[in-house]
Parts: structure tokens; sequence; C-alpha cells
């Protein structure tokens, strides 16, 4: 039997890849954003999730300047990846991944 995961747990790995550089930032100056896509899985014994994020980008660089516990929406991945329930997946808001929705991308 695997141990329980809480979303707390998801969340706090999440904000450590940020914090260290290694979370997309589809606002990055350096990259322009042409799309993303994040998949979520779960078994018994294992959890992941994947961001996809496409673009050009002239330099390398990773500008991320949000954690991820403060959206709902990745609090809302959290709670579904640790339970397994997909009816807790449940944004309010639209999706931005639109690269319109993301001025400053590849201003840099």
């Amino acid at each position: 039997m695997t141990p329980a995961v809480r979303p707390a747990d998801i969340l706090e790995q999440l904000d450590a890849a940020a914090e260290e550089f290694r979370f997309p930032d589809l606002d990055n100056g350096y990259s322009y954003a042409v799309d993303a896509r994040l998949h979520g899985y779960r078994d018994a014994g294992r959890r992941a999730l994947v961001v996809e994020t496409i673009g050009y980008s002239p330099r390398a660089g990773n500008l991320t300047g949000s954690r991820p516990s403060r959206s709902e929406t990745f609090r809302q991945i959290a709670d579904a990846l640790a339970t397994g329930d997909r009816t807790l997946y449940a944004p309010k808001a639209q999706p931005n991944t639109h690269w319109s929705h993301w001025p400053e991308s590849g201003s840099l």
C-alpha cells in the first residue's frame, strides 16, 4: 500500500520547482509562447503531473515569479492527484493558455 499523499505535499513540490526555476512560465519574456498542455496521472502507487509548453526561444532562461500553490487551478489539481477524485478539478476560470493571454511572452 502506498503512503497517502496530501495535496499540500504536491503543492510543496510544485512550489519548490518554481523557486528553482524548473516550473513553466508562460509569460516568459525570453520565449514566444505557442501552446501549453497539462496532464495529470494517478494510480494506486504513483502520481505524475506533466506540463508541456511549446514555444520559440532564441535565448534560454526562465523568469517564473508565481508559486503554483497560489493558483486555484493547481490547488484543485493537487487535491485530485492526492485523492484520485477527478471531480475535485473543476476550474471556475476559463483556460488562459492561448498565446494572446501572455503579452510579455517573447518581448525581451
